[in-house]
């Protein structure tokens, strides 16, 4: 069944950006008075908090790229092998996390900024042990196409979310639903339904094992 609200059709066939897209399915969002979903949009148009439970597909493996030196030879931004550092260090050092706006990341992406996060000097000794490199800067960095494959997970979410709203409760071009339609108990399966799309399924209240030094910057 095709969708019949004019504002799916528009996204579907990119007349629409991707902010907008948010910004109307905010509105329709309220109507159903639920704060964990405005929550989601509201980060994706804005950006998280580093101190924010992030959606998994926010939540990138990096790779190590080192400028060193070998002798009298010396290498820039090349990959860096870790296997010697144990299973967990590696996955600590390696995760990073994207807080920035969708908005940021199509923009990052349209002009191929690079994205990672530094690795402080205090870590080089570990990183080079067992090598004969003396590592001059470290970083750890993320493939562009993790990036895309971000917003197109955030596309995907609100298209999905905006045709099983109008499933539910037809047009949405108003910008409004009636939930006077629906019980109590489908309303709360409703908006469950849509956390599980919106946060694959990975809503966890208070999530304390961050690390601080997670937070992305851009390598210009």
């Amino acid at each position: 069944r095709l969708a019949r609200s004019k504002l799916i059709k528009d996204f579907i066939s990119s007349n629409m950006d991707i902010d907008i897209a948010l910004q109307n399915l905010m509105a329709i969002l309220y109507c159903l008075d639920n704060d964990i979903l405005i929550n989601w949009v509201t980060k994706e148009l804005s950006g998280y908090d580093v101190d924010d439970d992030l959606p998994q597909y926010r939540k990138l493996q990096g790779i190590v790229r080192a400028s060193f030196i070998v002798g009298y030879a010396q290498y820039s931004k090349r990959q860096f092998g870790i296997a010697h550092l144990d299973e967990k260090m590696q996955e600590n050092l390696l995760s990073t996390h994207i807080y920035s706006s969708i908005s940021t990341l199509i923009e990052m992406k349209d002009k191929e900024v690079s994205l990672g996060k530094p690795i402080p000097p205090e870590f080089y000794g570990m990183l080079q042990a067992s090598t004969n490199a003396h590592i001059t800067d470290a970083s750890v960095d993320i493939d562009l196409g993790m990036v895309s494959d971000i917003i197109s997970k955030v596309k995907t979410k609100i298209l999905e979310t905006l045709l099983f709203l109008e499933k539910e409760f037809g047009n949405l071009d108003g910008l409004d639903i009636d939930i006077s339609t629906k019980t109590e108990e489908e309303l709360k399966s409703i908006i469950q339904h849509i956390q599980v799309n919106l946060y694959d399924n990975s809503i966890a209240i208070g999530n304390n094992n961050k690390i601080k030094n997670s937070n992305i910057v851009t390598n210009k």
